[in-house]
Parts: C-alpha cells; sequence; structure tokens
C-alpha cells in the first residue's frame, strides 16, 4: 500500500500524535474539528474519509508519524468514530436550526 497524501489526513490525526488508542479520542476530535472547520469542510472531511474507508488506498497510519505506532486497523476505526461523532453533531445542529426557524 501506498503512503497517503500528508495533506488527506493529517487534520484528523494530529490531536492523537501521542495516543495509544486513538479510538477513545474520537470524540474529543470531533469537537475539536466541530470548532476550528465550517460546515462544508466538515462534509467534505467526513466524504474523504469515508471513501478512504469503503477503498482502501494507503496506509493511514504513515500519515503523521504517530508515536505510539498504532495499528492500522486503530487508525481507521479512530476515524470511523470522528466520522459518527462529527454526523451526529451536525445533524444535531442542523435540527436545531431547522427548529429555530419554524
Amino acid at each position: 500500500m501506498e503512503l497517503c497524501d500528508l495533506t488527506s489526513f493529517s487534520t484528523v490525526l494530529f490531536p492523537v500524535i501521542y495516543s495509544l488508542r486513538p479510538q477513545k479520542d474520537a470524540p474529543r476530535v470531533a469537537r475539536l474539528l466541530l470548532m476550528q472547520k465550517s460546515v462544508r469542510e466538515l462534509d467534505a472531511l467526513i466524504e474523504k474519509i469515508e471513501k478512504e474507508l469503503r477503498q482502501p488506498s494507503c496506509e493511514i497510519r504513515h500519515t503523521l508519524p504517530l508515536a505510539c505506532d498504532p495499528p492500522e486497523e486503530d487508525v481507521r476505526e479512530f476515524l470511523r468514530l470522528v466520522v459518527v461523532h462529527l454526523r451526529g453533531s451536525l445533524n444535531a445542529l442542523e435540527t436545531k436550526t431547522l427548529s429555530a426557524r419554524a
């Protein structure tokens, strides 16, 4: 498998560089992304992550030098969980916005 483009997943992986189990950090990373990115940027990021999870094209764990060197499966599970948390938060935000307009 080839190495990923550094820009593809580095924003998501950077907060877990030193994590032994990145999966447990998924809610925290999703909250950070929600504060840093627009809805449009988050939608694009979610799409990119989901595409990579559906059709693996590279070893994501080598995108950044993860100090604890977690297995690829753990990194992919982390990304899946980040997407779950982002989607949940974005859906809640959309529902809240629609309710406020009604």
